[in-house]
């Protein structure tokens, strides 16, 4: 199918069309994503976080598939299927100008918001994350995270900026006192984390299941080709090392899906 190991790789359903000004987004053929079993759904998780949304799996696919076309093994892919759409090193997904702090005002006062390299949990491999909040009295704002739905009452003192609940950005509301009833919506972007040389010991070394699930019965004496992907997952460099991991994966998910 055409972007054959990129559709694997982000399992998500298609057909799908990339949606305008959506970084990272491809076209996907028609796939019905899927069932990963417990190996396999590990390894996702490390890839990919424990919760993604759409930006921050687009994101980590855009660098994954610029690694995987790094190196000579960059033919096991087109070895799936020669017909790829995307640019293989195409780096929209990662520029700066996409992501940062919008901020919507409902209201007679400007916010402005502080610290805007926050990083949404790591873990979970989300990259937006919204807030609203919204004025109670004149000086009492409720400030809700819709996407963790934690919430929290703060009392706005002058010269002294509020927080977004659930994170390290701070808020200022310039001008009087607050009119009851206004508020802000708040969407940060950012890139998700960790960087990827962090990925690599949960990768390189996992549980014995997920070890022997990508590569085979006995470690380093595989078959074909993922005795190969085993001994790249060795290598000293983190492209190849990324790319071995990636390809014993592909690899897998491709006998999984025929």
């Amino acid at each position: 199918m055409i972007n054959h190991a990129r559709t694997l790789l982000l399992n998500a359903n298609g057909p799908h069309e990339p949606v305008p000004g959506v970084a990272g987004d491809e076209y996907i053929p028609v796939y019905e994503s899927l069932a990963l079993t417990a190996p396999f759904a590990s390894v996702y998780r490390v890839l990919y976080g424990e919760a993604p949304d759409t930006v921050g799996s687009l994101y980590r696919t855009a660098q994954y598939m610029a690694i995987l076309h790094a190196t000579e093994f960059s033919a096991y892919l087109a070895a799936l299927d020669t017909r790829i759409t995307y640019e293989p090193r195409n780096s929209a997904a990662m520029s700066a100008g996409y992501y940062g702090t919008r901020v919507s005002d409902y209201s007679g006062q400007r916010m402005t918001v502080v610290g805007s390299t926050w990083n949404a949990a790591a873990k979970l491999g989300r990259a937006v994350t919204t807030w609203q909040a919204t004025a109670l009295t004149t000086s009492r704002v409720e400030v809700q995270n819709l996407t963790t739905g934690a919430s929290s009452t703060q009392t706005r003192v002058a010269g002294t900026p509020l927080r977004l609940t659930d994170s390290d950005l701070m808020f200022t509301l310039d001008g009087g006192p607050l009119t009851p009833d206004d508020y802000w919506r708040v969407v940060h972007t950012t890139p998700v984390a960790p960087d990827l040389s962090a990925l690599m010991p949960a990768l390189v070394l996992p549980s014995s299941d997920v070890t022997l699930a990508l590569y085979g019965t006995e470690l380093g004496d595989a078959v074909e080709p993922y005795k190969t992907f085993y001994n790249l997952a060795q290598h000293y460099a983190l492209p190849y090392q990324l790319s071995g991991v990636l390809l014993a994966y592909l690899y897998r998910l491709e006998a999984l899906r025929t």
